[in-house]
């Protein structure tokens, strides 16, 4: 669902416009990883562990089906009408389309090329697949440590938990779009660099909560929160 997303958007929106509708996309993404154990949790809550196995499942069947309804811009590019044809005197005057059958048969399928050891051996996308590692491998760290470390030294509910991830949520759904027609005017490069030199220092920050303390939560949700801002602009 990532990866096909991510090369949906590359394929249908304008280059110009590719980092504000890529903002939007991510951050869709990155608020459903991290709201996921928010509606696990009720999920859990209610109908224990089948139903949340059922809610993934039901997921995935609607995105499946999506996909089967979904028409790619390659393949809609063969039916489009030419430019001359956008009044109703060209187009009674222009001659119709060729059936479906004949598209099949004039249309050459070009060969595909392997080109996944080019596009690495190019620095900008073995610097981008990198940021992107380091950005789902602390996504996925909050994932897997929070919910214990809360319960261990906040004794937290499960509920409560799902608040937390709530919380961080909410930056994604805010600066994505934001940050992405940033990146349109001046280049992704600034906001990136920005973006990751103060996720590294915020993320050290971390390490200072360690005790059950008003003080110590308001610090957990502050730095959480700027932690998820920073890398929304990474």
């Amino acid at each position: 669902m990532f990866t096909v997303g991510l090369a949906l958007v590359a394929d249908t929106v304008d280059p110009k416009d590719i980092g504000y509708s890529m903002g939007y996309a991510l951050s869709a993404m990155t608020c459903g990883v991290l709201l996921g154990p928010f509606f696990g949790s009720i999920t859990f809550n209610i109908g224990g562990h089948f139903a949340v196995v059922a809610l993934m499942g039901g997921i995935a069947i609607v995105d499946i089906i999506l996909r089967l309804f979904m028409i790619e811009r390659t393949v809609a590019r063969k039916f489009e009408l030419p430019k001359h044809a956008c009044t109703d005197h060209t187009r009674l005057l222009s001659p119709p389309p060729p059936p479906l059958n004949d598209y099949h048969k004039t249309s050459k399928p070009s060969k595909p090329k392997w080109k996944t050891f080019a596009l690495l051996s190019k620095p900008r996308v073995a610097t981008a697949l990198y940021g992107v590692f380091v950005h789902v491998v602390i996504i996925a760290s909050f994932d897997a440590v929070l919910p214990i470390f809360l319960e261990q030294v906040f004794d937290w509910t499960s509920l409560n938990v799902a608040l937390c991830f709530l919380a961080i949520a909410l930056p994604d759904m805010l600066l994505g779009p934001l940050v992405g027609m940033i990146s349109d005017t001046v280049g992704p490069m600034l906001p990136a660099l920005f973006g990751c030199v103060l996720t590294a220092i915020l993320v050290s920050f971390l390490q200072l909560i360690n005790h059950n303390s008003s003080a110590q939560i308001w610090l957990l949700f502050v730095v959480l929160y700027h932690v998820r801002a920073s890398q929304s602009c990474s």
